[in-house]
């Protein structure tokens, strides 16, 4: 017998988790490292917990904790890059510098820089530099302001990024999103992309620094939340269409996950009941969503927005919004999405400029004025963002959502020959 639904629980725990990792970021203790660690890890960022290269300096102090090791030191005596990077924080904060190694990272310290190119690259816009050597890396620091990542080409016979952050939490989310934006920028390569305006990417980083649910961070407690193994879902015959529906997002959800295309809690699937819709809760990762969890006003203000603008548009009954890698590189290419002929895409597909995190329903007149460009439109590509795809039922605009990500990965992969 499926329960009766409510959102009360989940708020609750999600309150108090938030609560709980502000508490953290003002304690930070070699737990949190360890649990650092293990993020990293399960999310592909760390080969081994146990490898993990991080220092900690404490509020006020002139020593860092440094692993491997768990050593107190004097900050002259912190490796390089750690050292500098250290001595030029300027936070009342703790600071925390992890070294991050993986193969996109690495590609990318031997270009000449990075690009931020979409939503999620917004945490290095002007905040990055690269350097040949670490004995490099204290010159150019000097008269700069908000260093967030130092690459160095060459250290130990391969590169390396350096991420600076104000807690355990940060930390990790700009390492997970400084992965990302450097697939991203090899996979767009040298073709031409759509350079967006100094005014958006400052309104953008500026959202990040004075709203709270879209600071490095936020993410913490539900990464934490997954660090036991995930549930398979308990499929339940269904009585209610309402039932129905949420059985049919928390399959979407996972499905999502299971392809990669999910972004810790961000993007969002909704689906009609009624005169409203159920929604990403946007407090947990996506292989950890229950039929439960679906609510009718998300915790992320952006889903409310963005799904309210394409029903409004469509006569849709299920929407699908993420920052799948390859839609979402090929969202940042000045020509757009190119399809054979007879894809199901083919004049299809409406295009809306990005203008920031989406916290402001003024937008959907816009989208909505977009989407109504394309007749017969199936899809929405938001530039230097992502996409939407909606349908008939959750499986439909799934299925659309999934073929969308494919036609970009073969365009992507053409184009690199």
């Amino acid at each position: 017998m499926v329960t009766c639904w409510s959102s009360v629980t989940s708020g609750l725990a999600y309150i108090f988790s938030r609560r709980t990792a502000q508490l953290t970021e003002l304690e930070p203790s070699e737990g949190d490292v360890q649990s650092l660690a293990r993020m990293l890890t399960r999310h592909g960022l760390l080969d081994a917990p146990a490898n993990i290269e991080i220092s900690l300096r404490p509020v006020g102090s002139c020593s860092a904790k440094s692993w491997p090791g768990g050593e107190f030191l004097p900050v002259e005596r912190l490796p390089p890059v750690h050292r500098d990077l250290q001595k030029h924080a300027t936070s009342s904060n703790a600071n925390f510098v992890v070294a991050i190694r993986t193969p996109a990272v690495q590609a990318v310290c031997k270009l000449p820089g990075i690009r931020p190119l979409a939503q999620g690259g917004v945490f290095f816009y002007r905040s990055t530099i690269h350097c040949n050597s670490v004995l490099d890396v204290s010159l150019e620091l000097e008269g700069k302001q908000d260093v967030t990542v130092v690459f160095v080409r060459e250290m130990c016979g391969q590169g390396a990024a350096f991420v600076k952050a104000k807690s355990v939490g940060a930390a990790f989310t700009l390492a997970w999103y400084l992965n990302k934006t450097c697939k991203r920028h090899l996979l767009v390569g040298s073709q031409p992309v759509i350079e967006v305006e100094d005014a958006i990417w400052e309104h953008a980083a500026k959202q990040t620094q004075e709203n709270d649910d879209f600071a490095a961070g936020v993410e913490w407690p539900a990464v934490m939340a997954s660090m036991s193994p995930a549930q398979a879902l308990q499929e339940q015959q269904p009585s209610t269409e309402e039932e129905s529906v949420r059985m049919a997002l928390a399959n979407a959800h996972r499905e999502i996950h299971s392809r990669g295309h999910d972004e810790l809690i961000w993007n969002h699937i909704s689906a009609r009941l009624n005169d409203r819709f159920l929604v990403t809760p946007g407090d947990r990762l996506w292989d950890r969503i229950e039929p439960q969890h679906l609510l009718l006003e998300s915790k992320n203000c952006t889903a409310m927005v963005l799904h309210s603008a394409v029903y409004s548009a469509v006569p849709a009954n299920a929407v699908i919004h993420t920052h799948a890698p390859y839609l979402e590189a090929v969202s940042c290419l000045q020509g757009g999405l190119k399809v054979p002929a007879d894809s199901m895409f083919a004049g299809r597909v409406a295009y809306h400029d990005w203008l920031g995190f989406s916290d402001d329903y003024a937008e959907c007149e816009e989208i909505v004025a977009n989407i109504g460009k394309v007749p017969n439109c199936i899809a929405l590509i938001c530039r230097n963002h992502g996409a939407f795809t909606w349908g008939a039922s959750v499986e439909e605009a799934l299925q659309r959502h999934v073929a969308l990500e494919a036609a970009c990965q073969e365009q992507l992969e053409a184009a690199h020959g």
